[in-house]
């Protein structure tokens, strides 16, 4: 993991000790070294996945996330308040390019947060995805998800990389 890597997960780390102690900057006597302590984990336990994963990545991911989710709130929230609107629910399969197992799983989690679709089973690189309006264009965003989180993990998916073999 390098500096920049290491620079970013320990303020994760401590914007987040910082939140369960209120801000309370006294208890940074416990938290510093609970902090280290993690970072050493995190190198120790996972130091490929640390050093395949982008900062730039991760940090574009973030804003993306929080509108996601927003919007996919909304719209669950809007689908089953109204009593005018009308779905549509459909399965559709939809296949992963990214060939790094922990970018699937990851992409197959954040799924949910897309507005009206839900992951319902993962089998290698095949997802199946609850849609609650077919006429909506879920694959468009399924696509563009996978764009950033093969952004996050450093890695380009497989349809790009076989066309510029």
């Amino acid at each position: 993991m390098d500096n920049l890597a290491t620079a970013v997960v320990a303020a994760f780390f401590l914007v987040i000790w910082l939140l369960l102690a209120n801000g309370n900057p006294a208890s940074l006597v416990i938290g510093l070294p609970a902090i280290a302590g993690a970072l050493f984990l995190v190198r120790c336990l996972a130091p490929a996945t640390i050093r395949a994963l982008s900062v730039r990545g991760t940090l574009g991911f973030i804003p993306y996330f929080l509108r996601e989710s927003l919007r996919g709130g909304w719209n669950v929230a809007r689908a089953t308040l109204s009593p005018r609107m009308q779905l549509s629910p459909v399965f559709i399969d939809y296949r992963i390019s990214l060939d790094n197992d922990g970018a699937r799983v990851f992409f197959t989690n954040c799924v949910s947060l897309l507005p009206g679709t839900l992951a319902a089973r993962l089998d290698g690189s095949d997802l199946r995805v609850h849609v609650l309006d077919d006429r909506s264009d879920p694959l468009r965003e399924l696509e563009e998800l996978e764009m950033r989180i093969a952004a996050i993990f450093s890695n380009r998916r497989r349809a790009v990389e076989s066309a510029d073999e």
